[in-house]
């Protein structure tokens, strides 16, 4: 782990054309069957937002074991966005799927010769069957370089940060694909923490992990799934790897890997010990709240839940959740938050029905705060479970964090935010315009361009977002987009002269089954 003030210096030194990022990677775990099919997205957004002229592309499929089975490379020079079915990949190499799952691996290549700022791209992996699609963005990655691998691995951190559900008919996970060394005698401990605070711990170990093998971890047997009584838990996942970027994909699959929640894991800084990276302190308290960040909260059949996990650095802080009733906020859940052991749940839209009477939305601005005068973890992590009433309840688990005021960043004259849409009839963009300022947030004119898989091509609309509102989009309801989709993955682009602009995209399945992201 690099620590955030480190984050935040390899941005600025990046920056500089000589120490720059010109390889930007994702290597995702992948399963196919005939019921199950992964796909990989990405908008060529650097032509937009760096300037870029021309990217390198390139695309490697390996199985299981990490031996190469697909290679393609393409030098990019357009706007457009590119879509990728494992299942058409496999038929292209004439690979046989039977009914059993395929397993392997596909890694992303991005080359430029202009800094590109970022090592890890945008890209979304979308697990999707006939009534379901679950879809989390670029969480591991191979290092560039060994100075990349030294500050990466600086802090050696477990990973923990996503719902393990009770259902009976699901099997929760946690895949990996290793990097180029080949590993030997690795562990792995699992420490498993129920809704109560009850723990059992578990042990992996594997006497040789190969080059790029891919590692899908199917972890709870029927009497640990007893264990959680019939309630959320979370599991902190400790390891020791340095060959690849250990962000994990994890989630929860069903019995017949038809369908699956899908998210990343996160840092668990709760037993870190050094304090001065990652205290973070509040460069102006009259101006700017110590770190704010926004959520949609669903009213009616729809609902939001706001997981909390025992996953701080050990500093304490208080945790406040407003909405905004005719202008003014109003706290609907305020807690400090000082060394939880155990994950725990707000259901949000609960808390808003004692204001049902004036409440006239079906869908509200949730404005978190989390404050202390002396300083508040750096990194402060939540899971955004949004779902919908239904037989088959299974959320949506987007990580997210909160925004952290620097000085006079208000001033930025304006924000670039980007997005994938999914061609279904539920699916929603979440449009928010809130601020770690205390007073004076402007509102924000944006213009939001949807692009879709031919040559620098997109339909353009302008709107107007303002002061702490939340504004709703279904890109597939507009009249000019039911043409331009053809039932193809699809990107938005948002360009604001608001630097605080943020957001969610949210599919709402048939089935019941919600899948989420952030924008980025």
């Amino acid at each position: 782990m690099k620590s955030y003030n480190d984050h935040l210096k390899s941005i600025k030194k990046s920056i500089n054309q000589n120490l720059g990022i010109y390889r930007s990677s994702a290597i995702f775990p992948v399963l196919v069957n005939n019921k199950l099919d992964t796909e990989i997205s990405f908008l060529s957004y650097w032509f937009l937002k760096r300037k870029i002229k021309t990217i390198v592309f390139n695309l490697v499929l390996r199985d299981k074991e990490g031996n190469k089975i697909f290679n393609r490379k393409i030098n990019i020079s357009f706007t457009k966005v590119f879509n990728f079915s494992i299942k058409k990949l496999l038929a292209s190499t004439f690979y046989k799927l039977r009914k059993k799952n395929f397993i392997g691996s596909i890694e992303l290549e991005f080359f430029s010769k202009v800094n590109m700022v970022f090592p890890f791209p945008a890209v979304m992996i979308n697990l999707k069957s006939k009534n379901s699609s679950a879809f989390v963005h670029t969480c591991g990655r191979i290092f560039n370089n060994a100075s990349d691998k030294i500050e990466n691995t600086k802090y050696l951190v477990p990973e923990s940060g996503f719902d393990l559900l009770p259902n009976k008919s699901l099997q929760s996970f946690f895949s990996f694909v290793n990097g180029k060394k080949i590993l030997m005698n690795v562990k792995i401990k699992l420490e498993i923490i129920n809704f109560y605070g009850e723990k059992i711990y578990k042990n992996y170990s594997y006497k040789k992990i190969q080059s790029f093998e891919t590692k899908f971890i199917f972890f709870l047997n029927k009497d640990e799934k007893n264990f959680l009584r019939n309630k959320k838990g979370i599991v902190k996942i400790y390891h020791n790897f340095k060959n690849f970027y250990p962000r994990f994909m994890a989630g929860n699959f069903d019995i017949d890997y038809n369908l699956s929640t899908l998210t990343h894991t996160y840092y668990d800084l709760s037993k870190i010990k050094d304090k001065n990276p990652n205290i973070w302190k509040n460069p102006d308290r009259k101006k700017y709240f110590d770190s704010s960040v926004a959520v949609p909260i669903y009213l009616n059949k729809r609902k939001t839940e706001l997981a909390v996990y025992p996953t701080y650095f050990n500093k304490p802080f208080y945790l406040k959740i407003f909405i905004d009733l005719n202008g003014n906020l109003t706290t609907i859940f305020s807690k400090k938050i000082d060394k939880i052991n155990k994950p725990f749940y707000v259901n949000l839209s609960d808390k808003c029905q004692s204001y049902k009477k004036l409440i006239k939305k079906k869908i509200l601005l949730g404005k978190i705060i989390c404050s202390n005068s002396t300083g508040i973890p750096s990194r402060i992590k939540f899971g955004l479970n949004i779902f919908s009433e239904s037989k088959l309840n299974l959320p949506s688990n987007v990580c997210f964090n909160t925004f952290l005021p620097v000085l006079n960043g208000e001033k930025k004259p304006s924000t670039f935010r980007w997005g994938f849409i999914n061609p279904d009839k539920n699916f929603e963009i979440l449009i928010i315009n809130n601020s770690y300022l205390k007073n004076g947030n402007k509102d924000a004119n944006i213009k939001i361009k949807f692009w879709n898989h031919k040559k620098d091509n997109f339909v353009e609309f302008f709107d107007k977002v303002k002061n702490q509102e939340l504004k709703v989009i279904k890109p597939n309801n507009k009249l000019l987009l039911k043409n331009f989709f053809l039932r193809k993955n699809y990107w938005f682009t948002i360009e604001s002269d608001n630097p605080f602009l943020s957001g969610y995209f949210v599919n709402f399945n048939k089935n019941g089954l919600v899948g989420a992201e952030h924008f980025f």
